[in-house]
């Protein structure tokens, strides 16, 4: 396998950015923004986009759904239109972010909160929950979330020794190259990437876990099933679909499995094919750095032996 390749593969948004540098915006167009919930979903909504989307602060046709601003809030409590190079920013600062625009639309609503996540917006969500396990969301839906970050590592450019330091020179190569022309370039070094790569064990283990108190689906692509490694437990209900990355969200099927998950209904579809295929993409994917390996990672690793499932869910440090 061409090393480029395996350093496409290393994050999945590298690869983003590599095979879609030119976008201006990632497009996040979920069709609960523009129609009224149901009377049996009772939960205010937040609509979490992804890596590289942008919001024109359009408001959403029923009061109790609203879009997650990359950059907060504004003077009358309402988010902000925001760019694509506003998502390059750390997950714990949207982390924030989503902190306060959670409790402004709860004390506005008083309902409890309902995370609608795609991709990057998933990981800040995930990051929130790790963070603020007492907060007000009841439910959490993930949608295309990257379920093969925090398996390889690159130092910071100014580091002279480390895992990975070969191959973040490569990746800084490949992506000024490929972005030249972008409106919002991204970079191996952004701080949104870093944060997958600083806190591996977290995103590595515990995405598609349960979250204490908080209803848990995932919806995955079924191009998920290429990425994701044989013998990843998966301990939350799924939604598996056969779409790319980020297009599930504004499919007709997946809006009513959605709205059934939002009314409390139990929604969990399989596909037969998806073990299979994490199977046979298996022999694609680039060896995943041990985490006892990296004295980055070292101190957050969860008990268990390496590359074994128990790790999976388990004890977070």
């Amino acid at each position: 396998m061409p090393i480029v390749v395996v350093l496409a593969l290393a994050i999945p948004l590298t690869a983003q950015a590599l095979f879609e540098p030119r976008r201006q915006a990632a497009p996040f167009t979920p069709p609960i923004f523009d129609r009224l919930l149901p009377e049996r979903v009772p939960y205010a909504v937040i609509l979490l986009a992804g890596h590289n989307s942008a919001y024109d602060g359009r408001p959403a046709t029923d009061p109790n759904v609203e879009r997650f601003s990359y950059v907060g809030l504004g003077a009358g409590g309402h988010p902000l239109p925001y760019g694509p190079r506003a998502t390059h920013r750390s997950l714990t600062s949207s982390s924030h972010l989503l902190a306060l625009q959670v409790e402004a639309v709860h004390r506005r609503t008083g309902r409890p909160i309902a995370l609608v996540a795609q991709s990057e917006g998933v990981m800040v969500a995930r990051t929130y929950l790790r963070d603020l396990p007492d907060s007000p969301v009841r439910a959490l839906a993930m949608f295309s979330p990257l379920v093969r970050t925090g398996r390889t590592y690159y130092p910071p450019p100014d580091a002279s020794t480390g895992w990975g330091l070969a191959t973040g020179w490569v990746l800084r190569a490949l992506f000024h190259v490929t972005t030249i022309g972008s409106a919002a370039p991204s970079t191996p070094d952004e701080p949104f990437i870093r944060s997958l790569l600083d806190e591996a064990p977290f995103y590595r283990y515990q995405t598609l876990c349960p979250v204490q108190g908080v209803r848990v689906i995932a919806f995955l692509p079924t191009v998920t099933a290429a990425e994701a490694p044989p013998g990843q437990l998966i301990h939350i209900p799924v939604v598996e679909v056969s779409a790319f990355h980020g297009k599930i969200i504004d499919r007709a099927d997946a809006t009513d499995d959605l709205t059934d998950f939002l009314a409390g209904e139990d929604v969990n579809r399989r596909r037969r094919e998806f073990g299979l295929l994490q199977r046979l993409g298996a022999a694609w994917h680039a060896p995943a750095l041990a985490i006892e390996l990296n004295p980055v990672w070292r101190p957050t690793a969860p008990p268990g032996s390496p590359f074994t499932p128990s790790r999976f869910c388990g004890p977070v440090r």
